[in-house]
């Protein structure tokens, strides 16, 4: 039986993007928790957003006619700006910034802790 692409709706680019979440996260917690697949979609939707804003602005440009014919800014830079947050946000949750990782505190070894406690009650 095929395995079915949980992000097929998604762009191309979008489902090697969560692919490459999905590997990280198995890697480092051995799987996914069920409660991540809700914030998972969530990242995976407003990915393939920004990826659809940053392609029509690519394509119409930075400015374009209003009704009037003014230029103005395109309106779907405030798309890019606000999904781009979303999706910051997002990945520091899931730690896979360079940043976030680092804020990450790893789990102590159960030595460690051992001997932690045993210096704590020694008072060294």
């Amino acid at each position: 039986m095929a395995k079915v692409n949980k992000y097929s709706e998604y762009r191309e680019e979008t489902q090697q993007f969560m692919t490459s979440v999905e590997k990280y996260l198995k890697q480092k917690y051995g799987k996914i928790e069920s409660q991540w697949v809700g914030q998972l979609n969530m990242l995976a939707t407003n990915y393939d957003l920004f990826i659809l804003a940053k392609e029509r602005v690519a394509q119409d440009g930075l400015m374009i006619p209003n009704r009037f014919g003014t230029l103005e800014k395109h309106p779907m830079l405030k798309q890019i700006t606000d999904t781009n947050h979303q999706i910051i946000k997002m990945v520091q949750e899931f730690g896979l910034s360079p940043n976030a990782k680092g804020k990450i505190k790893q789990p102590k070894d159960s030595k460690d802790e051992d001997n932690d406690l045993i210096a704590e009650l020694l008072n060294d």
